[in-house]
């Protein structure tokens, strides 16, 4: 598997933290500064969430194991895989392993729900 195939789902996993920032900071303009309140970027509120519920979806659904809680605590928490690691006390290589392979695993899920055979 060529390193390209994967940066799409990847991408779409990063995505997750940086909506939630996003939806947390509209919600603060919104709150206290109304008139002047612009979206931060293209996407709306139902398309932020239609994305942070397919990253979730991806990762929940995965079989409980270190993976799936890597996958948490870096994608959906946003916590460095060094942290990660330290949390799970296991090594960062260990985890670095670990986690190219869950978004293995993650990307031919992504694939057949993006290929709307799931």
């Amino acid at each position: 598997m060529k390193k390209d195939d994967l940066s799409e789902v990847k991408e779409l996993l990063s995505s997750y933290v940086v909506c939630k920032r996003q939806k947390s900071s509209e919600e603060y303009a919104k709150k206290y500064f109304v008139e002047r309140y612009k979206p931060f970027c293209g996407l709306n509120d139902e398309e932020i969430c239609k994305k942070m519920e397919l990253v979730e979806n991806l990762i929940f659904t995965m079989p409980f194991s270190r993976a799936s809680i890597l996958l948490n605590l870096h994608y959906i928490n946003g916590l460095p895989v060094e942290k990660c690691a330290e949390s799970m006390e296991i090594s960062r290589t260990t985890a670095f392993r670990i986690l190219k392979r869950a978004i293995i695993a993650i990307n031919k899920k992504y694939q057949r729900i993006k290929g709307g055979t799931e």
